[in-house]
């Protein structure tokens, strides 16, 4: 897994595969290693470059950042690798940085894939994620062992900082992408199962469907969690059909 400074700060991530570049972004308080079937099934047709995000992983654990830190990493990494533009899949709080990104620098990314997408913090999901990431005083021994897989023996230092980062009011605004989100004008792809949740709701797909022109919604029915693993038999040509669309 390679190793760089990037904006002062040391960032891994996974480089895998060949051909047009996909740059994918992970969820809240995770790692790339949650977009393993991801990395595995894209890297079959272009090259999948899967950062931790500043603050989670292998990527260096700070206590504080701006509020554009990630995506001003994004780009950096892009740049770094000597990638002009690449497409863009985020899922959840990657969902987030993602579109920020294609708002923020359009000319970077050929197409934009948004799954499980929040357009703004609501108080009842930003209620849920606060009890999800400050859950550690609960976990069973399994569930330790699994975060300090993810994050290093200082995994509970993760999790706080990452809440302390989240709950900054200058971030959330920074995220709050409800009006920001109807200048994409990139051809996009929104989807996830239709599975009712807090943390995602999925009046946020439609609200971005209705806000990006020409954009593609795909809600699968009768599913729940990362359609990777609940149907990559149609996930993966789907994505494939949508960034050929772009080129």
């Amino acid at each position: 897994m390679p190793f760089a400074e990037i904006n002062g700060a040391g960032h891994h991530w996974i480089d895998q595969g060949a051909g047009e570049v996909v740059l994918l972004l992970h969820g809240a308080a995770q790692t790339n290693a949650s977009l393993a079937l991801h990395i595995a099934g894209l890297s079959e047709t272009h090259r999948v470059i899967a950062p931790d995000l500043r603050s989670m992983g292998k990527s260096e654990h700070v206590a504080s950042m701006s509020p554009s830190a990630w995506i001003d990493d994004a780009v950096a990494l892009l740049e770094h690798l000597g990638v002009e533009q690449a497409h863009i899949y985020g899922v959840s709080l990657g969902a987030r940085i993602g579109l920020r990104l294609a708002i923020d620098y359009p000319q970077k990314v050929k197409s934009l894939i948004l799954e499980r997408p929040i357009i703004a913090m609501r108080a009842d999901t930003n209620a849920q994620l606060n009890t999800n990431i400050n859950s550690g005083a609960k976990l069973t021994p399994q569930e330790e062992a699994a975060r300090e897989a993810q994050h290093g023996a200082d995994w509970r230092t993760v999790l706080a900082n990452y809440s302390a980062i989240r709950n900054q009011p200058e971030l959330q605004a920074h995220l709050d992408l409800r009006e920001l989100s109807k200048s994409v004008t990139i051809p996009t792809l929104i989807l996830r199962g239709d599975e009712r949740e807090v943390v995602h709701p999925i009046e946020h797909c439609l609200e971005l469907y209705q806000n990006i022109p020409g954009s593609w919604l795909w809600i699968r029915a009768n599913t729940k969690g990362a359609l990777a693993a609940a149907a990559p038999e149609e996930f993966f040509p789907t994505l494939r059909a949508h960034m050929a669309r772009a080129a």
